[in-house]
């Protein structure tokens, strides 16, 4: 891990240097790109890590030979999990914190010979910095809470996918419906509806919080950050609680099962049915309704009409391929084909939800919320952009 983090953040802001010094001499011997490329994806790795000493560190979950050894300490469950957290926690974020120290240097050297390619590196990189940790400490609990709930190491890597990948898909998939359900009064907007909440909820939402603000040195000095901090926090608080309730309440001969508490499961495939539908229908009906109607057509009941055309046409391959996913992982879940017309009667409760909450959205226009005005004390910024001349 450490390795791969001081490949990762250190070469990053070693090679943005070094290219800031060739454009300030109008001298380009180098081109850093590829090199900035194998660098991110050290770092990536690296954070990828986390499985590894998670999976390490409560390897007794499924394993019945280290559980009998581990059980066999003169430990309680309390003592087991936070020690097993909290040093696999230091073993992840250490390699990490000094690795963005040592990424430091050559940034602030940038910002004192260059300027003008490091402006506000002081007021930026520190909150930068706190993103990453809180990102980092959100995987590593996401981690622990399927490896916790799990009984065996592939369910538990499979639920880990699912947990970081579900969470921003189904806001994502949830802002795209509601959008979609007032395109007949307004066009769509660039941003989803709930961004403000992926930011927080999910890694991977930490990603999105540094790669769309990574210029607006406004973000980085609002309380906009602090409610951030508070909110991605609160998450982390919440499944880090529910991760230590879990642990407590299994037991020795629930090692090596699939799954201790499988209602997890069955959350995350009902919102994975979710996001496949809803993200698969409203990739083509929203691209043919918007390419083929102009903006002249939005407000009459013939594009309405047509719009309505296009959802019911795009049922059909949504249903299939939400189908194709929702049975393979059922088929690995349950070893084969057990409890086959119970896995039916969950997907068809899925997909009657999501359906049913895509036409809500058309039909009430979004919720309302084309209509929407928000209280003028309640808005925290403005952006706009300008292409004239």
């Amino acid at each position: 891990t450490t390795f791969l983090q001081l490949l990762g953040l250190p070469v990053i802001s070693l090679l943005a240097y070094l290219s800031a010094k060739e454009l300030s001499t109008n001298i380009y011997d180098t081109d850093y790109n590829f090199f900035m490329t194998l660098s991110a994806l050290a770092f990536l790795a690296a954070i990828l890590m986390g499985v590894f000493i998670i999976t390490s560190n409560f390897k007794y979950l499924h394993n019945h030979a280290f559980s009998d050894m581990q059980l066999a300490l003169p430990l309680t469950a309390k003592q087991r999990f936070w020690i097993d957290y909290s040093s696999g926690l230091l073993i992840y974020l250490l390699p990490a914190i000094f690795a963005m120290l040592l990424a430091s240097i050559p940034l602030f050297m940038g910002a004192a010979n260059y300027p003008l390619y490091f402006d506000n590196v002081d007021k930026i990189l520190p909150s930068f910095a706190i993103i990453i940790i809180i990102g980092m400490i959100m995987f590593y609990t996401f981690a622990v809470f399927s490896v916790v709930y799990c009984g065996t190491l592939i369910d538990s890597l499979i639920n880990i996918f699912l947990i970081n990948a579900v969470i921003p898909l189904t806001l994502i998939a949830t802002s795209i419906s509601i959008e979609e359900g007032f395109l007949t009064t307004s066009t769509s907007s660039d941003i989803p509806i709930l961004m403000s909440q992926i930011v927080y909820t999910s890694p991977i939402g930490c990603a999105i919080m540094i790669l769309s603000n990574y210029d607006n040195i406004f973000i980085f000095n609002s309380p906009i950050i602090f409610k951030w901090i508070l909110s991605a926090c609160a998450v982390i608080a919440l499944f880090l609680v529910l991760s230590y309730i879990i642990y407590k309440k299994r037991k020795a001969e629930q090692v090596a099962t699939p799954y201790v508490f499988k209602i997890f499961y069955h959350i995350f495939m009902f919102f994975t049915v979710f996001c496949i539908f809803n993200l698969i229908n409203s990739l083509y009906s929203s691209t043919v309704y918007a390419s083929s109607y102009s903006s002249y057509y939005y407000d009459t009941p013939y594009a309405e009409e047509v719009h309505f055309e296009n959802y019911a046409v795009n049922i059909l391959p949504a249903i299939i391929t939400s189908a194709v996913v929702f049975f393979i992982a059922e088929f690995i879940s349950n070893r084969g084909i057990k409890k086959f017309f119970h896995s039916v009667a969950r997907f068809a409760f899925a997909i009657v939800f999501a359906v049913a909450f895509r036409k809500i959205c058309i039909v009430t226009e979004g919720f309302g919320y084309s209509e929407y005005i928000p209280n003028a004390n309640s808005v925290e910024y403005v952006s706009f952009n300008d292409y004239s001349d």
